[in-house]
């Protein structure tokens, strides 16, 4: 993921190509783990990466940061698209 988003910087700077990062973070998931199991919680994340999935573009690239975020990289994106794709993305996650 870090060479995909240098090689956006890169692009960027030289060609003015915009793009949008968008950071993810799963809210509570150590009280998920710790209460239902860390098999349950790893299920959360396998949907989660499967909503994603499902609701960016071809174009886009995302995967897992940590141990609860993930992020999407979003090339030839300005901030109201990428705002939109975040709150499509919240909604189908909210409602699994």
């Amino acid at each position: 993921m870090c060479q995909a988003i240098d090689s956006k910087i890169n692009r960027y700077n030289r060609y003015n190509n915009g793009f949008c990062l968008i950071f993810l973070d799963i809210d509570h998931f150590k009280k998920i783990n710790d209460t239902m199991g860390h098999h349950f919680g790893d299920q959360v994340l396998v949907e989660i990466a499967e909503s994603i999935k499902r609701t960016t573009r071809g174009t886009d690239i995302s995967g897992r940061w940590g141990g609860e975020e993930f992020i999407i990289l979003c090339p030839e994106t300005n901030i109201d698209g990428a705002h939109k794709l975040a709150k499509n993305l919240r909604t189908q996650i909210v409602e699994k």
